[in-house]
């Protein structure tokens, strides 16, 4: 008995491709996944091309602490904002003081003293 005649043969392995629009659903895949390479180096490269090896790091960080200083002096001392409109700068603590003053209540529970 023989079980050749029961057995269906498999199709070719060639009739794969041979599937409509196969081809063009590869290539476009293939093209969609280079674009999106593209852009994804490219955004890198916008968001990091300034903090290459010639920065210099000196002096940004000296930058930055003058930055710093200029915002602790603004917020630890007195001053004026604008002498003709009457507006002056207070330092943060005496400003939170009189805050709480107005306010009429004591200090939450749990601040900072």
């Amino acid at each position: 008995m023989s079980m050749s005649g029961s057995l269906t043969t498999p199709p070719p392995a060639s009739s794969f491709d041979r599937r409509p629009g196969w081809t063009v659903v590869s290539v476009v895949g293939i093209t969609l996944s280079l674009v999106l390479f593209v852009v994804v180096v490219l955004i890198m490269y916008y968001f990091t091309r300034g903090y290459g090896p010639d920065v210099d790091r000196d002096a940004t960080a000296k930058q930055v602490a003058e930055l710093r200083a200029a915002d602790r002096e603004l917020l630890s001392t007195y001053g004026w904002v604008d002498r003709k409109q009457g507006v002056t700068r207070v330092p943060i603590e005496r400003a939170m003081e009189l805050i709480v003053a107005e306010s009429g209540t004591a200090s939450p529970e749990g601040a900072v003293k």
